[in-house]
């Protein structure tokens, strides 16, 4: 009768694999490894048989999997996923000693057992120009699913007048939208900001994400 494993990693998704000759642990099929061929990645091992010491073994390297995790611990989709390689269950920080496996799919609620994550994703950069168009914010289709990290600042080689005289950003969405807010002088002797009106001046913008 075959041996029935249980999972920590179940594939969802496309993948690509690298193969090692003789492997340095004995792994049953879906584990999680870490650091799996020497490079810094995790790896999930394939097939569907154990794997002793000394086989060969197989490691899906990219791709999305159902992983383990705690009924109370919640993700949203962007979210980093670090792996607990003790207690064998997905955390949401590294602290602990924990490391870095990819991110959330999706969101992950109280009450799930597994979190769906795209392993080995890494984050990225995407950056460009936008002309201001006179509302605030001026919204910004990056091109990622969700903004981390973002800075904007005027394209000009003169010193920014009244309008506008300042910038901020705002990426609290999901749908990996910028919002570039301009600000203006309320006239003057009152430095007062608020809402730019200015429909012409450029701005260059970065955004991190995935």
């Amino acid at each position: 009768m075959p041996t029935a494993y249980t999972a920590q990693a179940i594939r969802r998704q496309e993948h690509h694999e690298v193969n090692v000759a003789s492997s340095a642990a004995a792994y049953d099929p879906g584990d999680i490894v870490l650091n799996c061929i020497g490079d810094g990645r995790v790896g999930i091992v394939a097939g569907l048989e154990a794997v002793a010491i000394g086989d060969p073994v197989t490691f899906y390297v990219t791709g999305q999997y159902d992983v383990n995790c705690a009924s109370a611990t919640t993700f949203s989709a962007g979210d980093a996923v670090f792996w607990d390689n003790t207690n064998n269950v997905a955390k949401t920080t590294a602290t602990g000693g924990y490391q870095y496996i990819g991110r959330a799919v999706r969101a992950k609620v109280s009450g799930q057992l597994v979190v769906r994550v795209e392993i080995n994703r890494q984050v990225v950069v995407a950056a460009g120009e936008v002309t201001l168009d006179g509302s605030n914010p001026t919204p910004v289709a990056t091109g990622l699913s969700k903004v981390l990290a973002a800075t904007v600042s005027l394209k000009q080689a003169t010193a920014p007048g009244d309008d506008p005289s300042w910038l901020s950003v705002d990426y609290s969405g999901t749908d990996g939208t910028l919002n570039v807010y301009a600000w203006k002088n309320t006239g003057g002797t009152d430095p007062t900001l608020v809402a730019s009106t200015n429909s012409t001046a450029v701005v260059s913008w970065v955004a991190w994400g995935v």
